[in-house]
């Protein structure tokens, strides 16, 4: 099942740029336009609705599917990012008349008439999917153009549910969706659609040479519509995950910007670098997708794939992740989840019985220079383990005693460290000595300095100033807007928010040592009391939301709910929040008096800490004008509780006067 096929001035080897692919990924040169074949997928019939690819402004037209035309080019895309629906608009038109080669169309939207070539045309079905795939990602909010489409795709989600694998089946099956100028093995170029498929295998497998780069498989397929709104696709093509041949199966190309997340030494390739040779294999990926996509497709909407819903906390919710992850556990062992990577976990496996003697490991462990491997010897210090050593085991933690261990003897560090103690215990009014009777000798916290000590009064007017923040904070926290959270500016709010307002908070000084300090960032989020339609990633405490389940109409009401946080061998701790489903990203207004009230509170600071306070409300409120910014909800958390977490600082670091 191996190929290969020519990439055009690669950049990187094993062909996993972008850069290489899409700046000369195509097998010849462009023939002559008369040469070119062209298929229009629209039926060509008056009023017929259809959506036509336009530029962002809406005023030229531009195709999606078309690489970047040079290395330039490519870079210049790359650092605009103008790639997808970033790059492109769908513009919904209905077919007038034939120009050949171009069609006659009608914007709905603008009422502007203008031309089209006829296989850039999108039937109204297959625009409908584009719509869809981009509501269900992360660009949707920043994509200008989706919002006045976005009615057209709920008012046919309310009459019918979207079938993308039927529509695979039924009509790309045999169709390969590429770019303008694409050839084939007959020397015959195509326009955007090239259809029969060739039905017979690649003759022979193919040899790496030159600029020939080895092809194992195709591992994955995406649809066209899937891949124009896929960070690492970005172009109106069948994309597929091209599984690299020696020596590049084994590159990591994930950080690159077609590359696999999932798969080592794996790209995402669009169908114009892939030769026609290779159709075979392209059938059996879709038929692949077309399988796992009518699964999901007949799952209850709760359980599509895109959700995340509300799940039991504990070992019953480790269980459901772990079997929709499929981790790789043949042992089956109790797994403790990654922080960091829900894909992964971890155990540690005994393979020893509870009931083995330690008595048989200790006796074959090396103890003498000679019982060592050649060119290896015991760390000096401590030298050989002697026949009472325990040392070898794994499970002993905590049964090795340190008296008796001569190389970790110290004379002048013991010396030292008694002189420390002692002079702390002196200190008046600190500690007291206890368990001289019992013999138990420590020291106990008194209750305070005898005496004043500088700056004490200072740190209380932090401390009451950081409480009042705090208290502005859980103000805040029932006004958060829904718009403002899904968006990418909006990425960390709830963290930020949950960080603060669920840390011990110390009522004095005193109560540092037992934990009161922070703020710690947690580990796992998740909301309870939340709409089904509305959750948080476990691992960011990003807001996600399955627009499939959106109620038509929402509440305009705030929307009351809990943020759960946990941490490792912590208790769950649970924080009041509500989220405003219509407010503008800045709050909408609500955020003006909770500013305000911020700047009160600072205004009573001595001048040198308020112009250092100032300076990190500047994006929120601007002090020459007095006045409020209409910032984002997510410059506004980070201005408040960054100065939140400063004067709490202050209150704790024992501020000395200058």
């Amino acid at each position: 099942n191996a190929w290969s096929y020519p990439r055009g001035d690669p950049v990187s080897v094993g062909g996993g740029g972008v850069e290489s692919g899409r700046a000369g990924g195509a097998m010849t040169a462009a023939p002559a336009p008369s040469q070119l074949r062209s298929e229009c997928w629209v039926e060509k019939k008056a009023d017929e609705k259809c959506w036509a690819w336009r530029s962002l402004d809406m005023k030229q037209f531009r195709d999606p599917a078309e690489l970047p035309l040079g290395r330039e080019d490519h870079r210049q895309r790359l650092e605009a990012a103008a790639f997808g629906p970033l790059w492109a608009r769908l513009c919904p038109a209905v077919f007038l008349d034939e120009r050949p080669p171009n069609l006659l169309v009608r914007d709905t939207l603008t009422k502007a008439i203008y031309d089209v070539p006829e296989s850039q045309l999108l039937p109204w079905y297959e625009g409908l999917l584009v719509l869809d795939a981009l509501s269900r990602s992360n660009q949707s909010s920043q994509v200008s153009w989706f919002p006045e489409l976005n009615d057209i795709l709920l008012a046919t989600r309310r009459t019918q549910r979207l079938a993308p694998s039927l529509y695979v089946e039924k009509r790309l099956l045999d169709c390969a969706v590429t770019g303008p100028r694409t050839s084939d093995g007959q020397g015959v170029t195509w326009a955007h659609r090239r259809r029969p498929l060739r039905k017979e295998p690649p003759a022979s497998p193919g040899t790496a040479d030159g600029q020939w780069f080895r092809i194992d498989a195709l591992v994955e397929y995406l649809p066209p519509w899937e891949a124009v709104v896929h960070p690492k696709c970005g172009f109106y093509q069948d994309f597929y995950m091209v599984k690299w041949g020696p020596p590049y199966n084994t590159v990591d190309y994930s950080e690159m910007e077609n590359g696999s997340e999932s798969l080592c030494g794996a790209t995402w390739e669009p169908d114009e670098c892939i030769p026609d040779q290779m159709d075979v294999f392209k059938v059996r990926a879709k038929r692949k997708w077309i399988e796992m996509q009518r699964e999901r497709e007949q799952r209850p909407a709760s359980q599509a794939a895109m959700v995340m819903p509300q799940r039991p906390s504990g070992v019953e919710q480790e269980g459901q992740v772990a079997k929709k992850q499929k981790i790789f556990n043949p042992k089956k062992l109790s797994l403790n989840r990654d922080c960091a990577h829900p894909f992964l976990g971890h155990a540690v496996e005994n393979p020893f019985n509870e009931d083995v003697d330690e008595a048989h490991i200790k006796k074959g462990w090396p103890k003498k220079a000679e019982e060592h491997p050649p060119g290896h010897t015991s760390a000096s210090p401590p030298g050989f383990c002697s026949d009472t050593c325990s040392c070898m085991e794994d499970w002993h933690l905590g049964k090795i005693p340190e008296a008796g261990k001569d190389h970790l003897a110290n004379h002048t560090r013991d010396a030292m460290a008694i002189k420390v103690v002692q002079a702390f215990q002196d200190i008046s009014g600190h500690v007291r000595k206890r368990g001289l009777v019992t013999r138990r000798y420590y020291l106990e916290p008194s209750n305070g300095p005898s005496n004043p000590r500088p700056g004490m009064e200072v740190e209380a007017a932090l401390r009451d100033a950081a409480k009042g923040i705090h208290r502005i904070i859980e103000q805040a926290a029932q006004h958060l807007p829904l718009l403002g959270l899904r968006d990418k500016k909006g990425a960390g709010t709830i963290a930020a928010v949950g960080a603060v307002l669920a840390r011990r908070m110390p009522a004095n000084n005193q109560e540092e040592f037992s934990g009161g300090h922070g703020p710690y960032t947690p580990n796992r989020y998740r909301l309870a009391g939340a709409p089904p339609w509305l959750s948080v990633w476990p691992h960011t405490g990003d807001v996600n939301v399955n627009n499939d389940d959106v109620p038509a109409l929402l509440q305009k009401k705030a929307m009351p709910m809990q943020l759960v946080i946990s941490t490792p061998g912590m208790a769950e701790e649970t924080v009041k929040i509500s989220i405003d489903p219509v407010a503008k990203p800045n709050g909408g207004g609500a955020f003006e008096p909770l500013t305000r009230d911020v700047v009160k509170i600072l205004q009573g600071m001595a001048p040198k800490y308020r112009t250092l306070l100032e300076a990190r409300l500047a994006p929120i409120y601007d002090f020459s004008a007095k006045q409020c910014r209409p910032a984002h909800v997510n410059a506004w958390v980070k201005a408040v509780c960054d100065i939140e977490l400063m004067l709490r600082v202050g209150a704790a670091a024992h501020v000395l006067p200058s």
